[in-house]
């Protein structure tokens, strides 16, 4: 199962993102990918990119879990030709 969403939280601020979901039975696997795009001016722009993510159906080291998280803050430039 999957969800996609995108929302315009403020005027230069936009966040979208996509949840998926899949059983079957025995394993689970949940992942919630998020971007936020910031709009900083006119030549300036951000995005943060946040990915928890749960899998038990990868093998996992003693002491270790199943729940992942990667992160990325991205700066851009913006020019026009």
């Amino acid at each position: 199962m999957t969800a996609n969403y995108n929302w315009k939280l403020m005027k230069n601020v936009d966040w979208s993102g996509r949840v998926y979901y899949f059983s079957d039975y025995k394993k689970v696997q949940i992942e919630w990918e998020n971007t936020i795009h910031l709009k900083i001016n006119e030549y300036l722009s951000a995005k943060l990119f946040f990915y928890p993510r749960f899998d038990d159906s990868q093998r996992r080291k003693p002491g270790k879990s199943y729940f992942q998280f990667n992160e990325l803050l991205s700066t851009g430039l913006n020019v026009n030709f």
